[in-house]
């Protein structure tokens, strides 16, 4: 006997009870956002090869149709926005890390890119780069990604290109 009046103890046993099913409830709220989440990534990824699937259409088609087919697939929110040099659209870098942007950008053009390009493409693509001299922190966050990023100099400037370029030209 614990010497509690009995309402007290009858209290103590619900909130223990309640505890119990509160975690149960927990538990699965966080499965059900788990599942939530894992469904989103696979509409992510879709997004991407969709995208990817876009610009080579775009590349097919021209510039002057491909800008028409993207403006119809960009947020509703940017329609009203050019589209900019490449076919970027404006805010579409804004969560990428520069080196995501940068491999986005040369798989696009196909093609090595001047720094000079990148940083231009990186701002019209909403990319803010936070330093006084923005190809110096485009050149530092995409040299130390030696597997992802190939550099040639040309009349001492930098070209960046992708390493899987290379790696395709030695199948063939």
């Amino acid at each position: 006997m614990t010497g509690l009046p009995p309402e007290i103890v009858k209290a103590d046993a619900a909130l223990a009870a309640s505890e119990g099913e509160f975690m149960k409830l927990a538990e699965q709220r966080a499965q059900l956002l788990r599942q939530k989440l894992a469904a989103l990534d696979e509409l992510l990824e879709e997004r991407r090869r969709i995208r990817d699937e876009l610009v080579k259409v775009e590349v097919l088609l021209g510039d002057h149709d491909a800008s028409e087919i993207s403006s119809r697939w960009v947020d509703t929110s940017l329609r009203k926005q050019p589209v900019s040099p490449g076919n970027i659209v404006p805010g579409e870098f804004t969560g990428m890390t520069v080196a995501q942007a940068v491999q986005e950008m040369l798989r696009r053009e196909h093609r090595e890119m001047f720094t000079g390009e990148l940083v231009a493409r990186l701002k019209a693509g909403g990319r803010t780069l936070s330093t006084k001299t923005p190809s110096s922190q485009v050149n530092a966050s995409i040299r130390t990604m030696p597997d992802l990023f190939y550099m040639t100099k040309h009349k001492n400037k930098a070209k960046w290109g992708l390493v899987e370029w290379k790696n395709d030209n030695k199948e063939e």
